[in-house]
């Protein structure tokens, strides 16, 4: 678990710069319907095989309609430009497509956290590893439909490419760029929507799958009520959180050797390990509100850059020394702040994807 959070937590860090102002725009917000995928909502195994085969029946679907445009396109520009059309309507159908698998994925990834509850938390490894087998299933199938998507759209872009720099010699420049310029921005597009929406729907079911995990730990069973207390929490935390920005924030110590100090209480947890928590918390609390200040900044203020790059290296080493602390070194009350804790820095974060 803490393994997978702290490379969440790494991966959001890295992205903001990069994703602030990207948006989804489109004329037609109806999904395209994929082939409904049954399973016994009372059967962990068959959920899972769900996820799987949801994925590959849209993998098949979108490496198809690739080759279909790519043999429109045929070999030569003459070709391209009497079916350049097609390429818009594959972008365009991609994507109606992909809202629709993230959202049956989603739809399928509730049904197995309920089913997870229903059958019981008696038995600790019994629950985590379903939730484990979830997690593992669900990672792979987004990877493997992005690995999918990201090669049609690559395949598009290359034969669009070949056949417009082949006729460079024969047509002007001016209508070659022009051409060359539509093609390229139409590709461009797309991919960051498509890249958007996978990012979007990672981050939610995840999300989901951190507050549920956290809920079954607590011995709750309530799915649906376990994620409504989250969202409550999490908009309590939004509504606070500007009141509460923090300009020196401390370092995150890693634990020492056990002393007096260490192993003095609070709430059931080592002073030492909560004081690093909220330190960390309060890093974070730091990092969104600068992440928030350069958005509204549109990037033309140089000197937030620099800032960007310190708060990385503060990153790095804050980081470094959380990795001191390793979870089968936390007691009960430990484990389920950090938990708790996580979860709320993660939800701050895609505030700034």
């Amino acid at each position: 678990m803490k393994r997978i959070l702290t490379m969440f937590l790494a991966a959001m860090m890295l992205l903001p710069l990069f994703a602030c102002g990207s948006t989804i725009e489109s004329d037609d917000n109806s999904a395209s319907e994929l082939p409904e995928v049954s399973y016994d909502k009372q059967n962990l195994e068959s959920i899972l095989s769900a996820i799987t085969t949801e994925t590959e029946t849209a993998i098949q679907k979108i490496s198809g309609d690739s080759a279909a445009v790519l043999e429109k396109l045929g070999e030569s520009y003459d070709t391209y430009d009497a079916n350049k059309t097609n390429v818009t309507d594959f972008y365009s159908n991609s994507l109606k497509e992909t809202e629709a698998l993230y959202a049956g994925l989603e739809a399928i990834s509730m049904d197995y956290f309920k089913c997870v509850g229903e059958q019981g938390l008696d038995d600790y490894d019994t629950w985590d590893n379903a939730m484990e087998d979830f997690y593992d299933v669900w990672d792979n199938a987004m990877e493997d439909y992005y690995d999918a998507w990201d090669d049609a759209y690559e395949e598009v872009y290359d034969q669009c490419d070949n056949l417009i720099k082949d006729a460079s010699g024969e047509i002007e420049y001016s209508e070659y760029s022009d051409v060359w310029s539509d093609m390229y921005e139409e590709y461009s597009d797309a991919w960051s929507d498509m890249y958007e929406m996978y990012s979007d729907a990672w981050s939610e079911t995840y999300s989901n799958y951190t507050d549920v995990w956290s809920g079954f730990y607590n011995n709750q069973t309530d799915v649906e009520a376990i994620l409504k207390a989250a969202a409550e929490q999490k908009n309590k935390n939004e509504d606070t959180s500007d009141d509460t920005a923090k300009t020196d924030v401390p370092a995150v110590n890693a634990p020492e050797s056990t002393t007096e100090e260490t192993t003095e209480m609070i709430d059931g947890m080592r002073r030492d390990f909560k004081e690093a928590m909220d330190s960390y918390e309060a890093f974070f609390d730091e990092y969104v509100a600068f992440m928030k200040k350069y958005a509204a900044s549109d990037g033309s203020d140089p000197a937030l850059l620099a800032d960007y790059a310190t708060y990385m290296s503060k990153y790095a080493d804050m980081m470094a020394d959380l990795e001191a602390w390793d979870s089968k070194d936390m007691n009960t009350a430990e484990i389920a702040y950090y938990i708790e804790v996580q979860s709320r820095i993660n939800q701050k974060l895609l505030e700034v994807v």
